[in-house]
């Protein structure tokens, strides 16, 4: 199957996905991901989820508390960079209704970070079907020394398919099952 159809595939699967399964697998990820990340001092790259996305807000909202310094992704035209954030009052929707940080000021260097990356998909080598944009890829092919953590269900995981020569792959994925 080609990229093109297993995203299509892959996102109608999981915007169909049950509530219940779908809270139950964000608290299993999030506890996953916290537990890779607490003894971070570096910044952390968080996303932040926009429909039946992984949601990290569990994860997110702990590790605020604690005091650890979070970054999400903002689009401008064709890039991304990562600024800081503090709170969830801290977003506004950017330019794909995503939740941004509203700060635009100073983005954050991202050198030795932890980075959970969405996905649509995942391969067991690492490699990663996003949205298409490209937006991970540019990114992280001039930032390369952070370390990228896929995020996905499941059933996104393990899947088939021909990465191009510029996807960016992952160093480690984590699901509800793996």
């Amino acid at each position: 199957m080609n990229k093109q159809d297993l995203r299509k595939k892959l996102i109608k699967m999981r915007d169909n996905i049950d509530d219940l399964y779908a809270a139950g697998a964000n608290k299993i990820i999030c506890k996953k991901g916290y537990n890779i990340v607490k003894n971070q001092i570096t910044p952390i790259a968080v996303y932040i989820a926009i429909g039946h996305e992984v949601n990290l807000k569990e994860m997110i909202e702990r590790l605020l508390k604690e005091g650890k310094t979070l970054c999400a992704p903002k689009v401008k035209g064709k890039t991304m960079e990562f600024y800081k954030f503090i709170s969830y009052d801290d977003l506004k929707p950017g330019p794909f209704g995503v939740l941004e940080p509203k700060n635009s000021l100073n983005p954050i260097s991202l050198k030795y970070s932890v980075v959970f990356v969405p996905g649509v998909a995942f391969g067991l080598d690492g490699s990663r079907i996003g949205y298409g944009a490209g937006y991970y890829d540019r990114y992280f092919a001039k930032n390369d020394n952070n370390v990228l953590i896929g995020v996905a269900y499941d059933f996104q995981i393990n899947q088939i398919f021909v990465a191009d020569e510029y996807d960016i792959k992952m160093n480690r994925i984590i699901c509800n099952d793996l």
